[in-house]
This record gives structure tokens, sequence and C-alpha cells, in this order.
């Protein structure tokens, strides 16, 4: 009778089933060992008809009449209910109630973990109990299959209490977890990426972002979000960057030619001594490699190479081996050639350079092997702003990016603090000019007007990344009706993206419609358009793009 119960229940026909039930209900014989059984049936049902109170009802009567060592599974399942039904408390108290029957210890791990989590997820994680309970955790041989997820919750824990170091600690142990939950890599990836953001390691933030948004799956917020940050602090990442090249060659530019000459040297001496290790590196696992495939032959005649390299300290490399040192040889000579065994013959033949490219840099360039040695001196020293055009180029090169890098965290990402700060050193260092002034009180307005229309940073910050996303999908369509050839959908679709105060692809907008515009009026019109863009975003990395189709 129960079992027809059940298969009415599977097949969605719960007026029989609960007919089935009710007479079980009634028979005076049924027998008490199957009123576990029969309780969990009605729960079932219940369940399926989303009537949650009355499957709660049905499996504590379940608990009452199951043998304890079934009772752990079952407070399990009550503890789900509750959570479903939106009882929190309730929820808490039956996965803690798990433990104590003694079940399989997947389900004790995972009743903690319940509770652990709803807590995190509401907000409730700042209390040194946690830490405790999770560092307890860390070091129990029964979990070291969670290891992952336990040290990121470990980690969340230290990060709620403030204490940044122990938490840091904590999100790379989690990485170094062989077993971790595959969302608990990622979750440990974003914690970092926020860590490393608010740290200002830009750099550091951006690598953990990415592989966040890459792990990122079912959590379509916190995925939007890791790619958001990722996407703008490449854009950050690679400012600085130039800004710090072009700061480097101006310094550059500053030294005499002895001190240059000097400098330039060393680098080349650098690099190729670094390619040399990288090709030996190689070739000293690939011979490696093929010593371990050695047959048993060859092992029991005795390789002496395997059994000095078993002892090895492991920096000693490839000094030991002649065939590496003969490969190393000949590499020497392929890209050196064959030199006079005398002194300084490397800075004599790069001063001989350095000079001809003065003179004449194209010609030199052009009789220089590539690769050698003086051809790199010779490709560094060219990149060098001597004149005063150069000087300037780099210069504006230098205070685009500063107003870059601020456009990003005022308009993309809503860092009103971080966008002021890089302005005020952007004024008080790089000289901007008075159209580059205007644009910075154009974002400083912008800064100030947001965080007017909403007091609270947080949810000021919140609405423009909910903004940047709905401009993102905007873009995405115009793009691919431009890619399709319907201009004068792009058209209109430009037109609505103005209706964003804040557009983070404010740039890429026009130049799509400078594009189709000359698309649908011909190309004496495309290159009046793409003139006009150039003129209205100067810093826009599309402006390369714009000046090639003008030419």
């Amino acid at each position: 009778m129960l079992w027809l119960a059940k298969t009415y229940i599977t097949t969605e026909k719960f007026i029989a089933a609960n007919a089935v039930l009710t007479a079980i209900n009634e028979d005076p014989s049924f027998p008490n060992r199957l009123n576990q059984e029969y309780y969990l049936t009605y729960a079932d049902m219940h369940i399926r008809l989303n009537n949650l109170p009355k499957a709660i009802e049905y499996v504590q009567l379940a608990i009452e009449e199951a043998q304890r060592r079934d009772k752990g599974r079952m407070y399990y399942v009550l503890g789900q209910l509750y959570a479903e039904n939106d009882q929190p408390l309730l929820a808490q108290q039956a996965f803690e109630t798990v433990g104590k029957y003694h079940p399989e210890y997947n389900m004790i791990y995972q009743a903690t973990m319940r509770n652990i989590r709803t807590d995190y997820e509401n907000g409730e994680f700042a209390t040194a109990s946690y830490a405790e309970q999770l560092e307890k955790m860390s070091r129990d041989a029964k979990n070291e299959e969670f290891f992952g997820e336990v040290y990121y919750y470990l980690g969340n824990a230290h990060k709620a209490n403030g204490d940044s170091e122990k938490a840091i600690k904590a999100y790379e142990r989690s990485l170094e977890s062989a077993e971790s939950l595959p969302y608990s890599y990622a979750n440990t990836y974003f914690e970092l990426g926020d860590h490393y953001y608010n740290s200002s390691n830009y750099p550091q933030a951006l690598e953990n972002y990415e592989l966040a948004a890459n792990g990122l799956t079912n959590q379509n917020v916190l995925k939007q979000e890791a790619s958001l940050y990722s996407n703008s602090l490449r854009d950050i990442v690679d400012a600085y960057n130039s800004i710090e090249l072009q700061d480097s060659l101006l310094h550059l530019a500053t030294l005499s030619e002895e001190e240059l000459t000097k400098f330039l040297e060393d680098k080349v001496q650098k690099e190729l001594k670094q390619q040399m290790q990288d090709k030996l590196a190689v070739k000293n696992s690939e011979f490696g490699a093929e010593t371990s495939n050695a047959t048993s032959r060859n092992r029991t005649q005795g390789n002496r190479r395997n059994n000095r390299n078993a002892n090895a300290n492991p920096d000693n490399f490839y000094f030991y081996d002649v065939q590496q040192t003969s490969s190393g040889f000949s590499d020497f000579k392929r890209i050196w050639g064959n030199r006079a065994n005398v002194d300084n013959w490397r800075r004599s033949s790069a001063r001989r350079v350095a000079t001809e490219s003065r003179r004449n840099a194209a010609t030199a360039q052009a009789e220089l092997e590539a690769g050698s040695p003086e051809a790199m001196f010779s490709s560094y020293w060219s990149d060098i702003p001597f004149s005063v055009k150069d000087q300037q180029i780099a210069q504006t090169t230098i205070q685009n990016e500063y107003l870059k890098i601020a456009e990003v965290f005022i308009e993309e990402l809503g860092e009103f603090a971080k966008g002021k700060e890089v302005l005020q050193e952007f004024v008080e260092t790089r000289n901007p000019t008075p159209l580059q002034r205007e644009r910075v009180n154009e974002l400083l307005g912008i800064s100030q007007a947001i965080q007017l229309q909403d007091s609270d940073a947080v949810d000021a910050k919140r609405a423009l990344l909910e903004t940047n996303n709905e401009v993102e999908k905007l873009y995405t369509e115009a793009y691919q009706q431009y890619e399709a050839g319907e201009f004068a959908n792009v058209t209109e679709l430009v037109q609505e993206s103005k209706n964003y105060q804040n557009n983070r692809y404010k740039d890429k907008f026009a130049f799509l419609d400078a594009m189709s515009r000359g698309q649908l009026e011909g190309n004496g019109k495309l290159k009046v358009y793409l003139q006009e863009f150039m003129q209205q975003y100067p810093g826009s990395s599309l402006v390369q793009r714009a000046q090639q189709l003008t030419e």
C-alpha cells in the first residue's frame, strides 16, 4: 500500500495517493515498524505540493518513530525544510542536531557548513567563534577533501574580524587545496581580488578578478561584478604601465651619452642572459625527460647523470652535464659569433652602433642582424624621446593615461574617492592643458552628481554598476547591428545611449556612429566624421584606428 501511494505521488496523482494514505491511517493492523516510512511518504507528498509547514510536521513525526541511526539524516532534511520555509533559527537548530546522531561524516560536514554559509550570506560573520570553529576544522584530517571551502570561509571569518593578514593566508591555503570545491576556488579568487584592489595593488587584483570571472558560473551577480572589475582594471593597469614606461623613457633622455650607453648595455646583457637561461632550461627539461624514459638496459649499465642528479642540489642546474654545456656553447656562438678573447668587446660595439643610429637610424638598423645585441641596443635607443617633439608626445600620452584612469574609477567603477585622488595628482604634477582641465572638472561634476543622487556611497556605486551593465548590453547590440550592416539601427542605438549620464562606452558609441554615418553618406563624409571623433575623444584607444582610416 505504501509503494502504491509512492507511485501515485511520483506520477502526481495526489488525490489517489492521499486516499491510499488515509486508508492506511484507518487500518488498525498497520505495523508500527512502518510508521517512519508512512510519515516520510506523507512528507514527500506535501513537499511536492509545496505545502512546507505540513511536510515539516510529518518529518517531525518520522523522527519520533525513527531509529537512532536514521535520525541524523532526517534532522538534515528538517533543516532544509525550515530553511526553505524561511525559518532560519529553527533550521540552524536542526542542522546543529545532525552531528549528535553520528550519521556519515559528509552529512555532518554539510550540516555544519549550511549554518556557516547562511550566517556569512546574512552578514553575521563578525564573530571570533567562527574563526575558532573553522581553525579547528582545518586541523581535522576528516575535512581534508573540504579544505578548499573550509579555508575560504576561515578567510572570510578573519576578514570579518579585521585581520586581513590571516585572511590572505587562509585564502591562499584554500587555493593550495587539491580537493577544493569548484565554486570555492572562484569565490576565493574574488575575495583576493577585493583585497588587492582595496590595497591599490591593481595588477594582482586584475589577475584574481579574471580567475574569479572565469570560474563563477551560477552566481550571475558576482560573475558580472568580477567581469566588470577585471575589464576595468585591465584599462587601469595598462594605463599605469604606459605612464611608468613614458616616465622612464623621459628620464633616460636626460642622461649623458655615457650613462645612457652603460644603462642600455646592461639591459641588453641581462636580457640576453635571461634568454640563454630560458633556452637551457628547456633543453635541460627535454634531456631529463629522455633519460627518464631510458630502457632498463641503460639503467643496469649505470647512468652517472641520473645518479648524480638524485643527490644534487637543484640549483646546480645544467653545469654538470657535458651535453648541456656543449649545447650552450653552440647557442652562444650562434648568437654572438666567434669573438676575440679581449675585454669589453660588447661595449665598444654598442657605442659604435649608438653613434651610427643617431646619424642614420634606419640605415644602421637595416645592417644589423635581427636578434643580435647590437640590434637590441639600437631598438632601445630609438625608443628614447630625445627631441622636443617626441618628449611632448610622451607627456601627452601620460596626461591622457591619467584621465583614462580617472574615467574608469569614476564612470565605470563608481570609485569616486580613488578617481579624485588620480585627478588631484594629475593636476598637481602633470601640467594639464586647458581642455584637459575642462575634462577634470567634468569628471568631478559627474562624481558629485552621482553621490548627490544617493547619499549612500555603496548604493551609489551599486547603481552605477547596474547602469554600466545596461550600457554594455546596449553597446553589444549596436556593435552586432554594425557587423550586420544595419547602419541606420546603429545610429538609433547611439542616440539611445545618450540617455545614460554615465556611459563608459561613450567613445566607442561615437566611433560606431561615425563609421555608420560614413557608410550611409559616403567616404567623403566618413573622414569628416572620424576627424570630429578624434577631436572630441583625443584620449580614446580608437583614435589610432580612426587615423588609419583617414589616411
